[in-house]
Order: structure tokens, then C-alpha cells, then sequence
């Protein structure tokens, strides 16, 4: 994990929170396991969901922008690697996080894809109303898809996915 020990980010949610998620999930999706980043950040960002009876999730890392898995379907076998993201308005700690996942990205051998919010764009066409998109703004994120090989697929909104192509 980039950023430190857990012990210096953990801030823990109230206990009467997490049981409404445990009691939600239990509920709703039984037999299905998760993670979440509630330990990692104030307020929470993201809660992971899978059905157990068909795939094997297995923890990376988790921090207060990202969840990182393998996940490995039981009938195949295939394995893929699979990072969701909600990243800060802050672009400095955006680029931290670009700078971890290069890391993590030049060393890996299987699939990627990444999913979730970049609280950014990546063209001026991704954008609508405000203020016009500097060279600035989608620097980083052009530079990180070009320095890893990353497409970015159809997506709706500010949801952005990138696959890395091998």
C-alpha cells in the first residue's frame, strides 16, 4: 500500500454504520462477500460486492482511492486483475495514486482492468458546462494510459474504465 501504515489512515466508521452494511449485504446478497475502503477515509467511498459461489476475490490492497483484487472464476479458472477507484479532487493526491499504480501496473502479468470515478477527465468531449479543459487537467491521466498501454472502453458519465491490453 502506498501512503503509509493502515494504522496511521485507519479512522473507523461508528459500529451501528458497519452493521447496517454487514446486515444489508447478509440480506440482500447472501452468500456474497465484500470489502470496502471505510477504514481508509472519512465519510467512506467504496463498498465491493461478489458472489462467492462463482468467484474467488482475493484482497490486493485497499486505500482511501482504491480497491485492488484478482479475481478468479471458479468454473474457468481465469484470472484477471481488477482495481476500482474514487479518486480526490486534490490533483496531488491523484497523482500519488497514478504513481502507485504504475508501479503496480508495469508488474503485472495478467488482465486489468481499472473501474471507477477519476474525478477528472480525459478529453474535453468527457466534459459538459464550466470552464474549458486545460492541457493541465488531463495531463496526468493521458500520461498514465500512455506510459501503461491502457485503452479506455464505452462509458457512461464520469465513469471511466481502462483495460490494459496484453
Amino acid at each position: 500500500m502506498y501512503g503509509g501504515s493502515v494504522d496511521a489512515q485507519t479512522t473507523q466508521l461508528p459500529s451501528i454504520l458497519l452493521a447496517r452494511v454487514g446486515k444489508f449485504t447478509s440480506s440482500r446478497f447472501p452468500g456474497w462477500r465484500s470489502c470496502t475502503n471505510y477504514d481508509f477515509i472519512d465519510g467512506s467511498r467504496m463498498l465491493i460486492l461478489w458472489d462467492g459461489s462463482r468467484v474467488n476475490c482475493d484482497v490486493l490492497e485497499i486505500d482511501s482511492q482504491h480497491i485492488h483484487l484478482r479475481v478468479t472464476c471458479k468454473v474457468t479458472q481465469v484470472s484477471f486483475i481488477v482495481t476500482f477507484v474514487y479518486l480526490v479532487y486534490c490533483i496531488v493526491e491523484r497523482r500519488k495514486l497514478w504513481d502507485h499504480l504504475f508501479l503496480v501496473g508495469s508488474a503485472l502479468t495478467l488482465p486489468w482492468i481499472i473501474v471507477g470515478d477519476f474525478n477528472c477527465y480525459s478529453s474535453s468531449n468527457d466534459k459538459v458546462g464550466g470552464g474549458a479543459l486545460r492541457p493541465y487537467d488531463i495531463k496526468d491521466l493521458l500520461d498514465f494510459r500512455m506510459a501503461l498501454g491502457l485503452e479506455d472502453v464505452v462509458h457512461l458519465d464520469k465513469w471511466l474504465h481502462l483495460v490494459q491490453v496484453r
